[in-house]
């Protein structure tokens, strides 16, 4: 089914725009007309580039994960131009995709995705834009609306006369349907060139604009008109909330600042302003993600800007690699992922000082990631959307589980070495000791284990240059023999308390 629509100024207000019936925008619904676009892949992926040393003895090997290319499906096509994935969204069994045309032309398209099964992803609904470009992209928590930013060219949209500051920039909310568009939609034109960034609280919709004359401010979700433009901040580059804070990135002619809000039914307080201390940020190659206490600013070709909330200055990580333009970033478990433009996929190990793992190259560039579970989902530019699985063995540092890994920085000297590595807290359960045998020998070898004077023993077998992590109830002392029932090393156990809750998450 394809739907034409056409823009009817609404009586209510002269700056939000009820669109039906004509030729700037269409939607399709026809499922089985995208099907040639959709490719199953399942092709492991190799991390290049990574930063991060071996594991010296005595520290922890490298975090190990696994990743997949299971599916791509090609960028859209418009007037015979391919289209350029810019932003990426999921929620529930779907994913969203904004796309714009490069160049000076205006044109796009939003799809949804039934990633019901990310690795035969389904395209079930698709807007075209003739006349404008969409840069991002929130979702409401119910699913019910679509909120996107983007630009039109300011010579054919009729917004000069009735939006200050205006340049261009467009804010977009559609209403959908079973998960799929409808005609309900509304434009609603902004202050300076483009709508960079859209978060959502509530009924609340926090619009960032920018790099000329920009602003930040607050619309309702339901009428789309203005509550509040919040003063002091004139280019936002992006904005970011969670359940406690709202943060926004403003670039200015000379340096960018992060300023960070605490939320209550009451509205919105500024907790801070912070002098990032570097050059205003790369137009439209940035972006924010808060975790927990902490927020990470993706700043363009100035890579990544950690800050605590109310702590410590402002610290600029290094461990990128390439000439990195980070233009999107989420944390997923003890990793933070990078979309980094042409220098692909970066993976970083938050527990581990930010040591880069390597990073996936697109044949495109990485614009923009979200993740949900086991996959990962990449706005590709003209690659398209890129949806990855992701696998990451047990962190032996991080549970009380039995684990093997290997770690190949190991020197062979016909050793097998016992370590103590102290208590592992975890749900308040005090009893797990823990425990390390390295295999430096050039072989297999059969390693049993027991507890001496105690009940618990065991065995494992071990490859030349793997090493057993395991946890025990009883401390006292511990003793390994190979199978022949030689001692090859005794230690009492000793170390640290390690809470897993804090240190791991």
């Amino acid at each position: 089914m394809i739907v034409a629509l056409l823009f009817v100024l609404s009586c209510q207000n002269q700056n939000n725009r009820e669109l039906s019936t004509s030729e700037r925008y269409t939607i399709e619904n026809n499922r089985s007309s995208f099907d040639n676009r959709i490719q199953p892949v399942n092709q492991p992926i190799t991390l290049t580039g990574g930063t991060l040393a071996k594991a010296a003895a005595g520290s922890a090997p490298a975090t190990s994960i696994e990743l997949t290319l299971v599916a791509s499906v090609s960028a859209p096509q418009l007037s015979q131009q391919t289209l350029y994935a810019s932003h990426v969204g999921y929620h529930g069994n779907r994913s969203y995709v904004t796309y714009h045309i490069p160049g000076e032309a205006y044109s796009g398209a939003i799809e949804i995705y039934d990633v019901t099964n990310p690795v035969q992803p389904v395209i079930v609904s698709r807007i075209n834009l003739l006349d404008s470009d969409f840069y991002t992209l929130e979702l409401t928590s119910d699913a019910s609306q679509l909120w996107v930013g983007g630009a039109r060219d300011i010579y054919t949209n009729n917004y000069l006369n009735t939006v200050d500051r205006h340049a261009g920039a467009i804010l977009t909310r559609i209403q959908l349907s079973d998960g799929i568009f409808t005609d309900q939609i509304v434009e609603n034109g902004q202050a300076s060139f483009a709508v960079n960034s859209v978060a959502i609280n509530g009924d609340e919709v926090f619009v960032a604009t920018g790099d000329v004359n920009g602003t930040f401010s607050s619309v309702n979700r339901f009428t789309g008109q203005k509550i509040e433009e919040f003063e002091g901040i004139q280019n936002a580059e992006y904005v970011v909330a969670n359940n406690q804070y709202v943060a926004v990135l403003e670039g200015s002619d000379t340096n960018a600042y992060l300023h960070v809000f605490s939320k209550s039914t009451s509205g919105l307080s500024k907790i801070e302003t912070v002098n990032l201390a570097i050059p205003s940020t790369f137009v439209g190659k940035n972006g924010i993600v808060l975790h927990n206490n902490t927020v990470y600013v993706g700043a363009g070709d100035e890579g990544i800007i950690k800050h605590q909330i109310n702590g410590s200055q402002p610290v600029q990580l290094s461990t990128l690699t390439g000439g990195s333009h980070v233009s999107g970033l989420t944390v997923k478990g003890n990793l933070l992922l990078v979309a980094s433009g042409v220098s692909g996929l970066q993976v970083l190990e938050m527990n581990n000082g930010y040591a880069n793992l390597g990073s996936y190259i697109s044949s495109a560039s990485v614009n923009y990631v979200s993740s949900s579970g086991n996959y990962i989902f990449l706005a590709s530019g003209n690659a398209g959307l890129e949806i990855l699985r992701f696998e990451q063995p047990l962190n032996p540092f991080c549970t009380n589980q039995t684990v093997i890994v290997e770690n190949s920085s190991l020197t062979i000297n016909n050793r097998a070495v016992l370590t103590a590595m102290g208590t592992y807290l975890e749900e308040g359960n005090t009893q797990n000791k823990r425990w390390r045998v390295r295999n430096q020998f050039g072989e297999e070898k059969v390693i049993h284990w027991e507890i001496v004077g105690g009940s618990e023993s065991g065995q494992f077998t071990l490859s030349s240059k793997e090493e057993v992590h395991f946890s025990t109830f009883s401390s006292g002392t511990l003793r390994i023999r190979d199978a022949a029932g030689t001692q090859l090393d005794v230690k009492a156990h000793g170390g640290s308390v390690r809470n897993l809750q804090t240190a791991c998450n």
